[in-house]
């Protein structure tokens, strides 16, 4: 199947956005903080990461790895209401992964 030109333009934008949290995880900050939490931002870079790469080439891991980050920024956006900072962006580009998605779902394929 021939991967259409909106996801495309999805996956180059995705991959750009996850690469903001780049900077974010040798901060000083998180450093100081706890190897946990450093661990955990690594994650999560990695998981944007994988859930791009499979969308690209058709995946449904791709997609499932998607709607896993979707959800756990919907519930860092609500634990987030209670202390004013919340990152819209990434829920925004992970919300339109999940149209384009469910939108696309019969290209997708099984299989690694």
């Amino acid at each position: 199947m021939k991967r259409g030109w909106i996801i495309s333009l999805w996956c180059v934008l995705a991959l750009m956005l996850s690469l903001i949290h780049a900077p974010v995880m040798f901060s000083p900050e998180i450093r100081k903080a706890s190897l946990w939490i450093a661990f955990g931002f690594n994650l999560y870079l990695a998981l944007e990461v994988l859930s791009v790469a499979g969308i690209w080439f058709l995946r449904w891991w791709g997609a499932y790895i998607n709607l896993f980050i979707f959800f756990t920024e919907c519930l860092g956006l609500i634990g987030n209401w209670f202390t004013g900072y919340s990152f819209k962006i990434a829920l925004v580009h992970h919300g339109v992964g999940v149209l384009l998605i469910f939108l696309s779902h019969k290209r997708l394929r099984s299989g690694l």
